[in-house]
């Protein structure tokens, strides 16, 4: 069979090459063919859809090769990285998760086929030319290239490793909503803007190119066919003598570079090639994505060409709902002449993430007009005026928040002689109006969607008015909770007027088709009634009022239940759990959250159940300190995030909650990533979710703290505390724990009048906001009882660990974990003042709550652990100290540097007095790199002067 002779594989043939049922000799035969045939586009794409393509066929045979050669194995080792697992093939290599011993790191590696795309030389330059391309840019949204390097005569890449997919692949994982699609696409749009302002031109962009992390954050890739833009060489300082230019030939004259389906018309015929190129590449990309389908016709190259060179785009398929300002913008980036597109991909980008229901209502302004000169049968125009006129008369906030309510509202907060009461009320009052003004569009677009632009089925309306409705009452609840005012109230009202449900959640279609079924038509009066007294309910718990939010919730759980309205009952269940947390009954707030599950799971409300079982990862993991049960409710939690949607706001919900679990527990560098994670979802989310980046940055800030990055951890809570500070009126609760987080900080860099400082500012803040029997009042009262304790106040500091212990034992118990950690603080305050005796039957009690409650190798408890050695020590009792001391040091390891090397110092001491002289030595001299290391320099000095004459010691 010669390759002439091969037929275009376009029928079952093509089945059985992909199936692998061919004979080998067939298989290679039909490869040749596919390599060498110009017009075999769309026998390629089908190909490609099953995960093979003419550069990796091979891959789908019996044996594994890249190109002509075979795949490396695992642990091979390229430079200083070594070979993990193979991740994909590319045009010219093999991209290679490896991993980097120095740094510690995952990295993705690409490796030139050798003798793949012409000659190597050829192609060692196109490697080289993708590295000189990344290496210039410097932005989120382009993954960077880290080395480069050579193997055996062939060049590899060292580039980030992204935690994710390719665009196909995230497209497949499940149903995307359009807004979803639009995000990845401005992500990538971004990138690309970011290349061609550094004078690159990328030339093949395609969905295998636009990486998308588990972050939600897409990045573009692979630019080894970058050139500069026009031609010209952008500045070049830094490049070595040999590097070759960007603007090099890479092939003959004539040969086609990029992937043809994704080209711009001018570079599939060889025609010049400049950003707007991209962009119509990446509209391409886009259009798939939304629709399924690639925008232009042709199962042959020829035929493609035809298409695009005339603009002849596939009207939508059945099915896909895409808003029409999405479509235009698609389109004009789609069209054959670049002059015709978007003058940069920053404007296509802007065009795209404009606000769709703002740009529908200026497309029927001037449909009107056109439609009153054009030819349009009379019947048509009345018809489409009457049902644009019916939509417009829908949206209405009467009773809602209307002149009335908003007068109230401001007269309450006048008359309540809360200081800062009239700017607080301001604030609100701006914030409920740019609300109601959304509330309103969104009511509208709604009705426009479906009765004039028939672009959506009456029962996706059913579901987006549901919504919109009880977005509605949740502003007229939170409007008359504001009209009773008291300081609780003025405090967190700003917050209260930011917590409305988010009504892009109203057209997101996959969130509204996983939430709770509709009811039948003669119990909607019913749960509209109950649905009202549940809007009252999140009133409250915005507004503060705990207490009487949860006695309504709690009545509220039993009607509907009685009702058999499981839909309510779950989001009352919900509500009871949250407000329960808030009032410290953590133990009433694990069972209210497990029926909310419970009850959501049955129903089938998926946002309802993710929000739940997330809110029950952290009592049991966090409040309650059952790290294992929070453990395995955090996989549930997980799985019902995804299966919601995993829209941005539950996956950094799941991942702040589960970042603090962890934190609690001593696993800083776990809780570290999840804090990362959750505060890169809440920057994605844009201004609106400043209040919640603060205070996800702030528990970030404190894991940094932990880690032993200060600087970092400073930076952090500073920038937390700015953003808290701006706001209308800043948070009580939530600056309280950015002080503390902060006073910590202070502490560890050795400023203590600061720390002490930012402590007491948390205790008045939390005194003022927070039940004066509060668990958060008790942490405030020990951080500063140290204090008193440095500065000789006995008294107080006694007075403060008093009412802090007693505070913890009422509400969560006698063996609760902040027990044993209140009485290792005092203790060790103690201890540092030299007064062993007063300081040990603290040291005990603490560490007898925490061996139960934690285990030895918990930081916590082996802080205790270093008291007690500390206090043998002084004894004469080495044998004692340096059983105490040396199980402190394995729960010491992940804990803030400085402790384990003190205790090393303190244990080298006990070895001493132990008679092992040599194990003394050693460990003073680590003691002493560590505390160097740690920036602790007197003590160092301690420590090599004692190992210098260590008897004297």
């Amino acid at each position: 069979m010669s390759p002439s002779a091969t037929p275009c594989p376009e029928d079952e043939g093509l089945v059985a090459f992909a199936d692998g049922t061919l004979s080998t000799r067939e298989r290679e035969a039909v490869e040749r063919h596919l390599r060498g045939c110009a017009e075999c586009l769309e026998a390629v794409a089908l190909l490609a859809d099953r995960g093979i393509t003419p550069r990796t066929m091979s891959l789908a045979g019996t044996e594994a090769t890249a190109g002509d050669a075979p795949l490396l194995a695992r642990g091979t080792a390229l430079g200083r990285y070594v070979l993990l697992e193979p991740l994909g093939s590319g045009g010219m290599g093999v991209v290679y998760a490896a991993y980097d011993p120095e740094l510690h790191r995952r990295v993705a590696l690409k490796l030139l086929h050798p003798t793949r795309s012409g000659p190597s030389a050829e192609a060692r330059t196109r490697l080289q030319r993708e590295a000189q391309a990344l290496a210039r840019l410097s932005h989120p949204n382009v993954v960077p290239v880290f080395d480069v390097g050579t193997w055996k005569d062939q060049v590899f890449v060292a580039m980030e490793w992204v935690d994710g997919g390719t665009l196909s692949a995230w497209l497949k994982e499940r149903p995307r909503t359009w807004r979803e699609v639009v995000r990845v696409v401005c992500d990538a749009g971004r990138g690309l803007a970011s290349a061609h302002a550094a004078g690159l031109v990328h030339r093949d962009v395609k969905p295998d190119n636009i990486m998308v992390g588990r972050d939600g954050r897409a990045r573009i890739t692979d630019f080894g066919l970058a050139r500069s833009r026009d031609g010209v060489e952008p500045e070049r300082r830094g490049e070595g003598a040999g590097a070759p230019p960007l603007d090099a030939p890479l092939t003959h004259s004539g040969a086609l570079l990029g992937t043809p389906v994704y080209m711009a018309p001018e570079q599939r015929e060889g025609r010049g090639t400049d950003a707007r190129s991209d962009q119509f590449s990446l509209c391409v990309a886009a259009y798939e994505a939304l629709y399924g389908e690639r925008p232009f016709a042709g199962t042959r190259l020829a035929e493609l060409n035809e298409a695009t060179r005339e603009g002849r785009v596939r009207p939508p398929p059945a099915g896909r709902t895409v808003p029409a300002p999405v479509r235009r913008a698609l389109l004009r980036g789609l069209s054959p002449s670049p002059d015709e597109r978007f003058p940069s991909v920053e404007a296509l980008v802007a065009e795209l993430e404009r606000d769709p229901a703002r740009r529908r209502r200026r497309w029927l302004a001037a449909g009107a007009a056109v439609l009153a000169v054009a030819a349009a049968p009379v019947g048509a125009r009345a018809l489409l005026r009457a049902r644009a006129d019916a939509c417009v008369g829908v949206a209405r906030l009467d009773g809602a928040w209307d002149g009335a309510r908003r007068e109230a509202v401001r007269t309450a907060f006048t008359r309540s002689g809360v200081p800062g009461a009239d700017t607080v009320a301001r604030a609100v009052e701006g914030a409920l109006d740019a609300y109601a003004a959304r509330w309103t569009e969104a009511r509208r677009d709604a009705c426009v969607a479906t009765h004039v632009e028939r672009s959506q089925p009456a029962r996706m309306l059913a579901l987006r008015l549901a919504c919109l409705d009880r977005a509605r009452e949740d502003l007229r609840a939170l409007a008359e909770v504001l009209t009773t005012v008291d300081a609780q109230v003025v405090e967190k009202a700003p917050r209260a007027s930011r917590s409305l449900p988010d009504l892009a959640a109203c057209a997101d279609w996959s969130a509204l088709a996983s939430g709770a079924p509709l009811v039948p038509p003669e119990l909607q009066p019913l749960l509209a009634k109950l649905r009202t007294r549940l809007s009252e309910v999140r009133a409250l718990l915005a507004a503060g009022r705990y207490a009487a939010g949860l006695e309504r919730a709690s009545a509220l759980t039993k009607e509907a239940h009685e009702a058999g309205l499981l839909q309510v009952e779950a989001e009352a269940w919900l509500q009871a759990g949250m407000l329960e947390e808030r009032l410290g009954e953590f133990a009433k707030a694990e069972d209210s959250l497990h029926e909310a599950a419970l009850v959501a799971e049955r129903v089938g409300d998926l946002q309802t159940l993710a929000r739940a079982r997330t809110g029950l990862m952290g009592v049991v993991g966090n409040r309650l300190e059952r790290h294992d049960d929070g453990e395995r409710l955090a996989r549930y939690a997980e799985l019902a995030v995804e299966r919601a949607g995993g829209s941005l706001s539950l996956k950094a919900q799941y991942n702040n909650t589960l970042a603090m679990m962890e934190y609690r527990f001593g696993s800083y560098q776990k809780a570290l990533e999840h804090f990362t994670l959750a505060a890169q979802v809440l920057e994605a989310q844009g201004a609106s979710a400043e209040p919640e980046l603060a205070l996800v940055l702030g528990n970030l800030g404190s894991a940094q703290s932990y880690s032993g990055d200060y600087a970092a951890a400073l930076t952090t809570l500073q920038r937390a505390l700015a953003m808290q500070q701006r706001a209308e009126m800043p948070n009580g609760t939530l600056l309280a724990a950015t002080w503390t987080n902060l006073a910590v900080v202070y502490d560890r860099m050795g400023r203590e009048e600061d720390s002490c400082a930012a402590t007491e500012q948390a205790l008045v803040l939390l005194q003022r906001t927070l039940p004066p029997d509060h668990p958060e009042v008790a942490n405030a009262l020990q951080n500063t009882a140290g204090c008193f304790l440095t500065r000789g106040n006995w008294e107080e500091a006694t007075s403060r660990y008093q009412r802090a212990l007693s505070i913890i034992e009422r509400t969560l118990g006698p063996d609760n974990q902040n027990i044993g950690i209140f009485e290792q603080s005092w203790g060790e305050a103690l201890l540092n003042e030299g007064r062993d005796a007063d300081a040990l039957p603290h040291l005990r009690r603490a560490y007898a709550v925490l061996h139960k409650t934690q285990g030895d190798t918990h930081p916590v408890t082996a802080l205790a652990l270093l008291g007690l050695g500390r206090v043998a020590l002084g004894r004469g009792e080495y044998a004692e100290a340096a059983r105490s001391l040396e199980t402190a040091l394995v729960g010491l390891e992940d804990a803030e540097p400085q402790d384990g090397a003190r205790a090393r110092f303190f244990l080298a001491k006990a070895l001493w007095g132990l008679g092992r002289h040599a194990d003394a030595r050693r460990m003073a001299e680590e003691a002493r790199t560590r505390l160097q290391k740690a920036g602790l320099a007197e003590e160092a000095a301690r420590a090599e002067a004692w190992t210098a004459r260590p008897a004297a010691r």
